[in-house]
């Protein structure tokens, strides 16, 4: 998640292209391929999504503010990496129960 959260932080990186190309990159993963599988590009989408929905959340950015973690920070980068994860997991446990 943390290579998400870098590539966000350059310019003109979005969800949008960023997403758009994990799904080219799915979309053209030959079957027959050992290391790089369908199912781990759908798991990145999923954690880049979360990311991106962390990344940009304004709320929560401006609760860290007061809290005295600046935005690039090591530790903006560490609650943004956890709370994505939190995201992803309940998602999991959804999916699970359903």
């Amino acid at each position: 998640m943390e290579m998400f959260y870098d590539a966000f932080n350059k310019a003109g990186v979005n969800d949008k292209r960023l997403i758009k190309s994990l799904q080219d990159l799915r979309d053209n993963v030959d079957e027959n391929n050992t290391l790089v599988k369908k199912d781990y590009l759908d798991g990145d989408i999923r954690l880049a999504s979360a990311m991106w929905f962390m990344y940009n959340n304004k709320k929560f950015n401006n609760t860290l503010k007061e809290l005295g973690v600046e935005r690039y920070s090591d530790a903006h980068k560490a609650h943004t990496v956890l709370g994505a994860r939190y995201i992803v997991d309940a998602q999991k446990t959804n999916e699970l129960s359903s």
